[in-house]
């Protein structure tokens, strides 16, 4: 992913939100809402488990999911931070916090949610049957049979499964090597959005119609559009900035626009903003893909996107608050 450098990323980010450097759309940072979480932690993976993995999406329950993740998680864990939680799962802490979110407001039972939450947690799994410690990424990818059973053929300029699976060896590598904490965040970074690609493109001709509201449908693809900017600005995804935000603009209920999840104070209470901003913003599966050729192109994609869609750009900002963090001193820092 080719990213902007920080001061402009900054000015873009500040201008979407105002000049005040706080955005009109999302609740303001609260404390985190406690989560289910089970004491009890799986050991790191081992080739037997990964094995056994069934490779569709819908035969794999979100309480494996989480295992699977907090497993890997614990083995390539990137820097940990003091959050009591989610803290010792390092750089996977945002992954493993969002597929909680999604058990707990019932969005595993939405296809949408439950295909992409698959390449973040149970792919990976899968991937890391074939590492081993300084092998080569391309190597260790034709080992696994799973990246060999893809189908073919792929749309021109997106990632397939080899090129996901390459991308979290490159991860584990430089995690089993103990790389600083920068390289680090940009390889989960790059492994996480070419596998939610990889997995957008491979069931794309059946997305737009799965999320069960419209309102959902929207908000789970701009969504996954914000994903892509926080991506190109390497966001951090520690437990210290995925809690706080989940707390404070994702919603409990589910689909969007359903009976006991409209869009009001009521039904949504301080994540309203947020959520109808997303649910409002129309997109479809073919422009999540265009908008990720977009921010690959060059080093002034960025700019360019937020001029087209400046809501977008408002919201991920909004999301960057909800975390806790200004964009101003984030992206100084």
């Amino acid at each position: 992913m080719i990213r902007v450098t920080a001061l402009a990323a900054v000015v873009i980010l500040l201008a979407a939100c105002g000049s005040s450097g706080r955005s009109s759309v999302g609740a303001a940072p609260v404390a985190a809402a406690q989560m289910t979480e089970s004491s009890d932690l799986p050991p790191p993976v081992s080739r037997d488990t990964v094995t056994a993995i069934p490779t569709v999406p819908a035969s794999v329950g979100y309480s494996q999911r989480l295992d699977l993740a907090r497993a890997l998680a614990l083995r390539f864990p990137g820097p940990a931070d003091r959050d009591p939680s989610f803290g010792q799962f390092g750089l996977w802490a945002g992954i493993i916090v969002q597929t909680t979110w999604q058990q707990q407001s019932h969005r595993d039972r939405i296809p949408n949610w439950s295909v992409e939450n698959f390449t973040l947690t149970v792919a990976p799994s899968i991937y890391a049957q074939g590492y081993r410690r300084g092998g080569d990424p391309v190597q260790l990818c034709t080992g696994v049979a799973y990246v060999r059973a893809a189908p073919t053929p792929f749309l021109p300029g997106l990632p397939d499964r080899a090129t996901a699976c390459r991308a979290w060896m490159r991860y584990f590598l430089a995690a089993d090597s103990r790389q600083p904490a920068p390289t680090l965040q940009h390889l989960m970074w790059d492994a996480h959005t070419q596998s939610l690609i990889e997995g957008l493109t491979e069931a794309r001709a059946h997305l737009d119609n799965l999320a069960g509201t419209t309102e959902e449908l929207n908000f789970w693809g701009t969504w996954l559009e914000i994903v892509l900017l926080l991506e190109n600005v390497n966001f951090p995804t520690a437990a210290s900035t995925a809690v706080p935000a989940r707390a404070a603009v994702m919603p409990n209920c589910s689909p969007v626009g359903s009976v006991g999840c409209e869009l009001s104070p009521a039904d949504l209470g301080q994540t309203l903003s947020f959520v109808s901003a997303l649910a409002n913003h129309p997109v479809t599966v073919d422009q999540i893909l265009t908008l990720y050729r977009q921010l690959n192109s060059g080093p002034f994609a960025l700019p360019v996107v937020v001029a087209t869609d400046p809501a977008l750009a408002q919201a991920a900002a909004a999301y960057i608050t909800a975390a806790g963090l200004s964009p101003m001193t984030f992206f100084h820092a």
